[in-house]
């Protein structure tokens, strides 16, 4: 088939409208290695110089090219084939091609250097690696639509300890009002809301107008994606998708410290966003000064936008928070029982709906211990029941004065038998390790420290350490775990341990008080 119609063969007119529906500069990258286009009875040939190519060009522009085809052909386009040259027609089945891998991007899953990422082109295939299993590592990073977050600012209970963030969030995500700042970085302990504010926002944003273009990931998300950019050759997409929006929100960003090259594509992201005049919105479980690790120019671009901390709630948002949550759920709480939860849970607001839904399943396995019986009103004898009786409404309270972190770790060393050093230091002895979760646990408790300054108190590269020592502590705790052979004491439960550690802790700061 040779149509010259306006002094353009079909096949030129072809390439020409693929070139329009993929854009110009985009066809004269990826089409570059192209050979020839050909139409022979019905089918469009595309003479490549690898089967790699042409299957690799067909998951990305296949589409478009038989679009294309059959405009110009009609009825008469019948199929297309890629042919390599001296080679016969190569399978346009429909595969992602992977990319080129590099050490860099498999460290740690920070990605590879910026003079080790691979061309713009069409990416060359790989040893040992398959389309298939590229295209299964894309599928696990798709995008959360915004509208599907849970969070929402609707439902935020603001009080004092967040009004700010809350307020900084409402004016960020007003598209109506130039922003008074273009980043909002959002920092505090694990628990007290920075999702929920986070995820609220990327939603209002979203519903504010239509064609409001809005992405919500989180760190580890960000890191996974731009390493599947790297092995995949699709890091040109990977920066359109990102550096196109009007809002960008980054959740737990502390996770790419020590990630250099991951560090590298953030900024230039923020950077790209920030000439495009576009917001950002990102939550930390640190300050950016305090985030070890982290790169100096991007602790700078975090230092020059809004830093609000939030902090944990006080009793009057716990209480609003229990009281709301309370009523979405169905509960009836006796104002005294609602107010035991509220003071049983200072330590996050994740605690605090914990406690809650203690008290409901309570409830509903023990009804008779509601008030008003089965479908009563909840009371203070049911609330004690679920979270536990005692003298003190809440048993894990700081003291009034603060305890230091090596306070803790040396009367937990005491306890335990072991060298206030190797608690501080990197043994793995099954008797340190003990007494280091405990330290762990304790000062998490009794100090007014968060997890990241804990971990730098005690000496851990990160504060993950700490958080996994609390959890692991809390569950050996609920599941009767014993220390045995304890100096003076023999075998002792780990609850009690704990128990007697935090009165000597406590109780000594309150006397020097």
């Amino acid at each position: 088939m040779q149509d010259h119609r306006g002094g353009q063969s079909v096949c030129d007119r072809i390439a020409g409208r693929v070139a329009t529906r993929v854009g110009r500069s985009r066809f004269e990258r990826y089409f570059k290695g192209v050979e020839g286009w050909r139409l022979v009875d019905g089918r469009l040939s595309v003479r490549v110089p690898t089967p790699f190519y042409g299957q690799w060009l067909d998951s990305r522009f296949g589409h478009e090219i038989r679009e294309a085809a059959s405009a110009e052909a009609g009825g008469e386009f019948l199929g297309l084939d890629w042919t390599v040259t001296n080679s016969a027609p190569v399978s346009s089945a429909r595969q992602d091609g992977p990319g080129v891998e590099t050490r860099e991007a498999q460290r740690d899953g920070a990605g590879a250097r910026q003079d080790d990422e691979p061309d713009a082109g069409p990416p060359a295939s790989p040893r040992g690696d398959h389309p298939q299993r590229a295209r299964s590592r894309r599928a696990t990073h798709r995008p959360i639509a915004a509208e599907a977050l849970r969070g929402s600012l609707d439902d935020f209970v603001v009080g004092s300890c967040n009004r700010l963030a809350y307020n900084a969030a409402l004016r960020l995500c007003d598209r109506t009002a130039e922003p008074v700042f273009q980043l909002l970085v959002l920092h505090g302990d694990c628990g007290v809301g920075k999702t929920h504010l986070l995820q609220g926002l990327a939603r209002a944003f979203a519903g504010s107008g239509p064609g409001a273009r809005v992405r919500y990931l989180t760190g580890e998300a960000f890191t996974n994606e731009y390493v599947t950019a790297v092995r995949s050759g699709a890091l040109d997409a990977f920066r359109a998708g990102l550096r196109r929006l009007d809002l960008l929100c980054v959740d737990d960003a502390h996770f790419v410290a020590g990630k250099a090259s991951t560090q590298q594509e953030l900024l230039h992201t923020f950077e790209a966003l920030d000439l495009s005049g576009a917001r950002v919105a990102i939550a930390s479980d640190a300050h950016p000064r305090d985030l070890a690790e982290l790169n100096k120019k991007l602790a700078s671009r975090f230092l020059g936008g809004m830093v609000v901390r939030i902090e944990p709630p006080d009793r009057a948002t716990r209480l609003a928070i229990v009281s709301r949550r309370a009523g979405e759920r169905g509960i009836r709480l006796d104002p005294v029982a609602l107010a035991m939860i509220a003071d049983r849970s200072e330590g996050s607001v994740r605690d605090l709906l914990g406690a809650l839904a203690r008290v409901d399943a309570m409830a509903v396995l023990l009804p008779a211990l509601s008030e008003g019986g089965e479908g009563g009103v909840i009371g203070p004898a049911l609330v004690r029941h679920a979270l536990g009786g005692g003298a003190s409404p809440n048993p894990t309270r700081a003291p009034a004065r603060p305890v230091r972190v090596a306070q803790v770790v040396g009367e937990v060393a005491e306890a335990v038998g072991v060298d206030p050093s190797d608690v501080l230091g990197h043994s793995r002895h099954r008797r340190v390790v003990l007494a280091r979760s405990i330290a762990a646990y304790l000062a998490r408790q009794v100090t007014t420290m968060s997890f990241p300054e804990i971990a730098q108190a005690m000496q851990r590269p990160n504060h993950s350490t700490i958080v996994t020592a609390v959890q692991r502590v809390a569950r050996q705790i609920r599941a009767g775990a014993v220390c045995e052979g304890l100096p003076g004491r023999g075998d002792e439960p780990l609850a009690d341990l704990c128990a007697r550690l935090r009165r000597g802790l406590t109780g000594a700061t309150d006397a020097r008080a």
